[in-house]
């Protein structure tokens, strides 16, 4: 009987071990599973980010080629004036306030006398 005794006490032991490594093991997951799902917040929050980045960057651009496209009508219009025998100065002056309404700036170093200022 003590040989009995004796295995079923080795079981136990044996039992109590494993127990133990499997609640080591269970906290570990849980662990590894908390730092995922705090990487996977961050990446959300990261990919939001860069989504607003891209959405902004991409208005910016369509505005910048508004503008060039306001610009382009600008100077098509002077040259089509420049290249007429009937272009005065007042004409030009005239043709820029009517295509550019007013929301083409130009640079403040610009002393041309044919832009009104």
């Amino acid at each position: 009987m003590n040989g009995a005794l004796s295995k079923a006490e080795e079981a136990l032991n044996s039992a109590r071990g494993a127990d133990e490594s499997l609640v080591k093991q269970d906290r570990l997951a849980e662990q590894v599973l908390l730092d995922m799902t705090k990487a996977q917040q961050k990446a959300s929050a990261a990919q939001a980010a860069a989504q607003r980045a891209y959405d902004s960057a991409a208005e910016a651009k369509d505005r910048s080629m508004g503008e060039v496209d306001k610009v382009d009508e600008v100077v098509k219009a002077i040259e089509e004036f420049t290249v007429s025998d009937k272009a005065t100065p007042e004409d030009v002056r005239k043709e820029i306030a009517e295509v550019s309404d007013d929301s083409v700036a130009l640079p403040s170093c610009c002393t041309c006398s044919l832009v009104p200022m």
